[in-house]
């Protein structure tokens, strides 16, 4: 009777402590980095977006710096477009939205590269101050303006059709299309609507795998 009492106790205990251990172990023991999300093998959705790249351009950022294509090397980009011009439906807002958590939610690793950069595609340069303003964001954000030329180079080598399909139009160009590109400048996936919360969760998939395939030395700093 003994014998069966101790075993029932055992048995109790472990029902009880075993969970609790595997609780702590998960919570505190494991490294999480990088496995929020599945691991995707092919993140390319255009067979020749590997082999675009960011032309060359100079543009200024809100702060008042000269930035240039060259500048954005070495980080890994999300890339968008405003005109800074009133949105009634704050679709640009969203968007914008959606790309701040997103950056939130990896900025976890402080050793990780990433950028998220808008440029103006409209007249007023003050206006799009003012929208940056509104957004709140901080580090790791540039809003890029002062030239049309090299935005529209940019749109249109990401292929982007709201930048191709007339381009002799002055109107400005009002796109949710998000680009990803890598630290070598390669355009690496097009998402056609960054307000769609599929995509954002396809965008974060694809900066991690991203980072798993081509940068590992990032995650082991």
């Amino acid at each position: 009777m003994t014998r069966q009492g101790n075993i029932a106790r055992w048995m109790v205990m472990a029902v009880l402590v075993v969970p609790i251990m595997l609780y702590l172990y998960l919570r505190f023991g494991a490294d999480h980095k990088f496995d929020r999300v599945p691991f995707q093998y092919e993140i390319t959705t255009n067979g020749d977006s590997a082999i675009r790249r960011l032309p060359v351009f100079s543009m200024v950022s809100t702060d008042g710096d000269t930035i240039t294509d060259e500048d954005l090397k070495g980080n890994i980009c999300f890339i968008m477009f405003a005109s800074g011009e009133p949105d009634p439906e704050n679709k640009v807002m969203v968007m914008h939205g959606l790309l701040k958590r997103l950056y939130d939610n990896v900025e976890w690793d402080r050793g990780v590269n990433l950028r998220l950069v808008t440029f103006h595609t409209g007249d007023s340069t003050a206006q799009f101050a003012t929208f940056a303003d509104t957004l709140g964001v901080g580090e790791g954000w540039l809003f890029l303006s002062g030239n049309p030329q090299a935005t529209q180079a940019v749109g249109e080598a990401a292929g982007i059709t709201a930048f191709t399909w007339d381009t002799t139009s002055t109107a400005p160009v009002e796109t949710y299309s998000v680009v990803l590109v890598d630290k070598e400048g390669r355009f690496r996936s097009l998402y056609g609507n960054g307000m769609d919360w599929g995509n954002e969760r396809k965008m974060e998939e694809d900066y991690i795998t991203l980072m798993r395939l081509e940068y590992p030395e990032e995650l082991e700093k």
